[in-house]
């Protein structure tokens, strides 16, 4: 089992659980990071991570996520992520978002890993399940 612990990234005026994260389509990689955010049910990217890999997001399962500040139409598909260890299949919802962040949510990331969060260290430790 892989483990790794990351500290806290600053993203807009906080800091916040975010890790990086490589996305896989077709050969091709992209690294960006990610918020873990345990009240996400799903992983949440915006569109133009999909377009920097050519993934079709628009083919995607239509799904509208409630988000705390508004309802976001997204598209999901599922993608190979690598966090740490080996690259894994995952269901991504592609959305418009009104934020600057991705999200890693329940399904298909908090199943994967055991998470711990340290808010006094400002840590975030990830294993393997």
């Amino acid at each position: 089992m892989a483990s790794k612990s990351f500290q806290y990234r600053h993203h807009n005026k906080g800091l916040y659980p975010s890790v990086p994260i490589k996305l896989i389509h077709l050969g091709k990689g992209l690294i960006v990071d990610g918020i873990v955010d345990s009240g996400s049910n799903y992983c949440i990217f915006h569109t133009w991570v999909a377009d920097q890999l050519g993934l079709p997001w628009q083919r995607g399962r239509k799904l509208e996520i409630s988000t705390v500040s508004e309802k976001v139409g997204s598209y999901i598909l599922k993608a190979q992520m690598q966090v740490i260890g080996d690259p894994f299949e995952c269901e991504i919802g592609f959305a418009k978002l009104g934020t600057s962040f991705n999200l890693l949510g329940r399904i298909g990331f908090f199943d994967r890993h055991e998470i711990t969060f340290n808010e006094k260290e400002k840590t975030i430790v990830l294993t393997e399940i």
